[in-house]
């Protein structure tokens, strides 16, 4: 049995969660190969990290808002409350927004 996550570390962000599956996913690898699940695992050469051009905008711009239902309109249903972006463009320029998690910039 494998168990990784919230089961294990308890709650936490999503770069750790992901971070998590990409460890459980290498170990189970091993596993099924018949070796230790716990040794560092030797997989290909990963390529150079790509490295992004980030504006200063694009550095500083704060989290788009999303449409969300009043809540004296979602009291009394189940309707989904968080509606998403107001526009296409929104939700394409947010994934630019600097998230301050180790990008590094070209100088």
């Amino acid at each position: 049995m494998f168990a990784i996550g919230d089961a294990v570390i308890g709650p936490a962000s999503v770069v750790e969660a992901v971070s998590q599956g990409n460890k459980v996913a290498k170990a189970i690898h091993r596993y099924l190969r018949g070796m230790d699940p716990l040794e560092p695992a030797q997989f290909l050469d990963r390529p150079e990290p790509r490295r992004y051009e980030l504006s200063e905008e694009d550095a500083e711009r704060p989290r788009a808002k999303t449409n969300i239902l009043a809540p004296e309109v979602r009291v009394c249903d189940f309707r989904e409350v968080d509606l998403g972006y107001p526009a296409p463009e929104v939700a394409h320029r947010e994934p630019r927004r600097c998230l301050r998690c180790d990008l590094e910039t070209r100088e």
